[in-house]
Parts: C-alpha cells; sequence; structure tokens
C-alpha cells in the first residue's frame, strides 16, 4: 500500500512538472522540449501530455508545440481573486510610476524568497522589469531588507544560510540595514543585487502588524539622483502607508518621521 502511495505521488509530482516547465519565456514546448525540461523519458512525457491536454491543462497547437490550456488560465483567475491586495495596490502604484516615471512592482514573500506579483512599468525606453511570477532571493536589494526586518530569528538565519559566502561575511551590515527600515519605514538599494540598478523599497502592512507585500521602485541607476531618489522616498512612504491602512494596518503601525535631509544619500 505504502509503495502505491509513493508511485502515486510520483505521478502527481510529474504531472507538476510538465505544467510548470512552460514559462512567460518559453510559452510553447515539444514533447522533446518537455522531456528534457523534466528529465523524463519520452514514452512517459507523452501519456501525461494526452492526459492533460484531455483535462484542458494543456493544449496542442497545429506546429506540434504544447501551451499552457484554458484550466490553468482559470487557475490563475482564482488565484487573482484570493489575492485582493493586488487591486488594492494598482491604483498606488500607477500613481508612483505617474509621479516618477520608473517601474513599480509589488512582491510577496514565500518563505525565504520573494516573488514579483505585479508590475506597472516605467515609460522611459531603458527601464528595469522584472516579470510577474519570478522569484528572488531576500538576502540582497531594498526589498529583501523591508521583508527581513519584520522576520523572526529562526527565518532570518534560513536567510543567511541560503546567501552567498560574500553576503554571510557582511550578515551583520545586511541586518543593520534592514532594522533601520523599523525607524525609517523605506529601504534604499544602490546596485547590491544587479550592477547598474536603484531601487527604493517600502513594507506595506496589514492588521497583523508584519509586511504583508512590498511596493519597489526601481530603475538604472544613472538616473536616481539625489533629487530623484528623496522624491521617490516621499511618494512610496505616502503611498505604503495608504495602501496599509486600506489592508487593515492601524495608523500608529504606519506612521513614520517624515525624512528631514536624507542621510541615506551621503552613507551609502
Amino acid at each position: 500500500m505504502l509503495q502505491n502511495k509513493t508511485q502515486g505521488a510520483a505521478s502527481i509530482r510529474k504531472c507538476l512538472a510538465v505544467i510548470d516547465a512552460f514559462t512567460l519565456a518559453v510559452p510553447r514546448l515539444t514533447l522533446s522540449e518537455i522531456a528534457k525540461a523534466i528529465k523524463a523519458p519520452m514514452p512517459t512525457v507523452s501519456r501525461i501530455v494526452a492526459v492533460l491536454c484531455e483535462e484542458g491543462f494543456l493544449e496542442k497547437n497545429d506546429d506540434r508545440t504544447y501551451q499552457l490550456g484554458w484550466k490553468c488560465c482559470r487557475m490563475g483567475a482564482v488565484f487573482d481573486a484570493g489575492m485582493p491586495i493586488k487591486t488594492l495596490a494598482l491604483p498606488h502604484m500607477k500613481k508612483l510610476r505617474d509621479t516618477c516615471n520608473e517601474t513599480v512592482s509589488l512582491y510577496l514573500r514565500r518563505g525565504i524568497e520573494r516573488i514579483c506579483y505585479e508590475q506597472v512599468q516605467s515609460a522611459h525606453a531603458l527601464k528595469r522589469i522584472s516579470v510577474p511570477g519570478e522569484i528572488y532571493p531576500l538576502w540582497a536589494g531594498g526589498t529583501g531588507k523591508c521583508f527581513l526586518a519584520y522576520m523572526s530569528a529562526d527565518e532570518i538565519q534560513a536567510v543567511k544560510e541560503a546567501a552567498p559566502c560574500a553576503y554571510q561575511q557582511r550578515w551583520d551590515s545586511v541586518m543593520k540595514q534592514a532594522q533601520l527600515v523599523r525607524i525609517s519605514g523605506y529601504s534604499y538599494s544602490i546596485a547590491e543585487r544587479e550592477a547598474g540598478i536603484s531601487s527604493v523599497a517600502a513594507p506595506v502592512f496589514d492588521f497583523t502588524g508584519k509586511p504583508a507585500a512590498c511596493l519597489t521602485i526601481s530603475g538604472p541607476s544613472i538616473r536616481f539622483t539625489d533629487e530623484l531618489v528623496s522624491k521617490i522616498i516621499l511618494a512610496i512612504l505616502n503611498e505604503s502607508r495608504e495602501l496599509s491602512l486600506s489592508l487593515g494596518a492601524s495608523d500608529a503601525m504606519v506612521r513614520f518621521p517624515v525624512p528631514a535631509n536624507f542621510p541615506h544619500l551621503q552613507s551609502l
């Protein structure tokens, strides 16, 4: 009986692996490409794909490639329906984009990682883009520090262990910057995770007092002058506060002091 259960779980995982092989960058795959992606023999993949097509999770195209089917689309809609923060956040994100004309992203935390959940892009030809659904680490960048600032000791330790050695060696500095988020309400990062990219991030709270999400404004460092960064900080503090209040956070919880001289610009 235990063997049958184990085999059944393995079959389910293979089906899920086939669906997970499709990405925004590669939305169509042939049978051989699927087999290579999930490291399974062609006969096995052929059987799984046939069943997924019958059930509406995959569709076969005229060129013999496959793509996600209507049931996957429905699942995505159901996921969105269960995450009202997206609907609430979009007006604030658009306002931030219009204010600074840089890309605005909404991130959610999943364990020791963060996921780009929604994005409003800059109108500039040269801009920073994160693909919704893409996963990033918490050990680097302003967004990561906004989450780290409110995580438990065990969770922080797990993030540290997953970080590259270079970050582990200066972990005290990483955490010092993260703790500043509790005082200022934002984090500023210059080319920390990606060369040439700067960002300003602010946590978004709900009634629990912990970040439900994080708003991040990012773009080419060459455009992030002291004047623009100061403007972004004031704007993101205001919008993250308003969004937090709409999610049930108390006023006291999100009332950070208005920056007077932006000391971060001299210290980084």
